[in-house]
């Protein structure tokens, strides 16, 4: 039995549970499959890499900066922060390590609440499967500026996306439309107890991961003849912003001083700095519908071919309708050492090549005159996936550090490394092997 809600809709809070309670994964669609099996537990599995991201078209040259505001650079003074994917005091510790200002966390919702909830009894949530990971980075004073809320638990979805899962490359499904209410009181209570007045003052939470994708949204984008998409491009777009709507009732009804988030979007794709099609409808649909209060800032993945693509991404994501404040909450480039197609997008060749592009990126955004956010850097230590028989991950090391076995499902993109076998220890240590990226990171603080 999990602890009972701390909530005011509920009654008076129960007493802190003791100790630690095992992850209950049960009632997530993923548990089982390689990419969760690879994934850390608490942030579930990350969509797999897509190979054909790198576009070829070129957009029109970007708009000159006349009539925008002059004076100073509206970022000169932004830092970087961090978007880690290590488990608990090892993620904490390796963030500490590398000074960051704050970072960005994940919560899955089929991990807090795998019970389907009964309406005459208080709901059961499994708190303390986050308190002790977001307490590791508490005590390491680090603030947690955004928690991003995604995975609908099997109770609150369809049994054709859960098939998906099973059997296809699909990584997470939206709840369906009967259990939105649910969502809604659940992301009271999140609120309540992870939000700006709790120990662990957070007021900023963001919806979903790449909810434009269609795996993350329960789709298969290339679905055997016998099975057709789940939705549109047009219907999920609409469905994330019916779902966002619930997401910002609950989150004001549990803590008014929280601010919400809208995105996570990948950015580029179809066009190489544009907009995606998903990405315009969801703009225009929100908007018509008078929601452009439902989200205080849209957040975007910009992986780049190179640092000035990046506030151009920015660009053209605040051009939509509805939106005033864009923010990249995941980007990187990984170290290929290799020379094919794939290791000259998202990857590069050295050590010294990486190091480079923080330092680029971090110019870009401290001159460029589009107002950014703020900017994450994914991840602290190299992240792990799954990767079939003959495939890789998008940057995998060749350089012989990690074992041939696991070398092909790790990607560079951290400021430490992993060890050789692909194991994180419990704790971090200093024998962890750091990157000419860290000391960059540093340096921007």
């Amino acid at each position: 039995m999990f602890a009972a809600l701390s909530s005011s809709r509920h009654g008076p809070p129960p007493a802190e549970a003791q100790g630690s309670t095992p992850v209950d994964k049960s009632s997530c669609p993923s548990t089982g499959t390689p990419n969760d099996d690879a994934a850390n537990p608490l942030e579930g599995p990350l969509k797999a890499d897509y190979l054909e991201d790198d576009p070829t078209e070129t957009l029109p040259e970007p708009p000159p900066d006349e009539g925008r505001p002059s004076g100073p650079p509206p970022n000169e003074n932004l830092k970087p922060i961090l978007r880690p994917v290590a488990e608990g005091e090892t993620g904490a510790a390796a963030s500490a390590s590398a000074d960051t200002g704050a970072v960005e966390l994940s919560i899955r919702w089929c991990i807090l609440q795998p019970d389907e909830p009964v309406d005459t009894e208080p709901p059961e949530y499994q708190w303390e499967a986050y308190d002790e990971e977001f307490d590791a980075y508490v005590d390491a004073g680090i603030p947690i500026r955004t928690v991003r809320v995604l995975d609908a638990p099997e109770w609150a979805i369809d049994q054709d996306c859960i098939d998906l899962v099973e059997d296809t490359d699909v990584t997470m499904c939206p709840p369906v439309f009967e259990h939105y209410n649910d969502f809604k009181d659940f992301s009271e209570d999140l609120a309540e107890h992870y939000g700006s007045a709790s120990r662990f003052t957070i007021d900023r939470f963001a919806l979903w991961n790449e909810p434009n994708t269609a795996e993350n949204w329960g789709v298969d984008s290339d679905p055997p003849d016998d099975r057709e998409p789940l939705s549109s491009i047009q219907d999920r777009a609409d469905a994330y912003s019916d779902l966002l709507a619930r997401f910002h009732n609950g989150l004001d009804a549990g803590d008014p001083g929280v601010s919400v988030d809208a995105g996570e979007l990948a950015a580029g794709g179809e066009t190489k700095n544009g907009t995606r099609r998903w990405t315009d409808r969801f703009a225009a649909y929100n908007s018509n519908e008078g929601r452009d209060d439902n989200f205080d800032v849209l957040t975007i993945h910009a992986y780049s071919e190179t640092p000035d693509q990046v506030p151009e991404k920015v660009r053209s994501h605040r051009d939509l309708p509805g939106v005033t404040a864009v923010g990249v909450t995941e980007v990187a480039w990984g170290i290929a050492n290799e020379s094919s197609a794939q290791g000259r997008w998202k990857c590069v060749s050295s050590n010294l090549a990486q190091r480079n592009r923080l330092v680029d990126l971090m110019d870009e955004v401290h001159a460029t005159r589009v107002p950014i956010h703020r900017v994450a850097w994914f991840s602290v230590i190299d992240n792990k996936k799954a990767v079939a028989p003959g495939e890789s991950v998008k940057c995998p090391d060749n350089s012989g550090y990690y074992a041939n076995n696991v070398r092909d499902g790790i990607n560079t993109f951290g400021l430490f490394k992993r060890q050789p076998d692909g194991s994180l220890d419990d704790g971090f240590a200093d024998a962890v092997p750091r990157q000419f990226l860290l000391e960059a990171f540093q340096n921007e603080q």
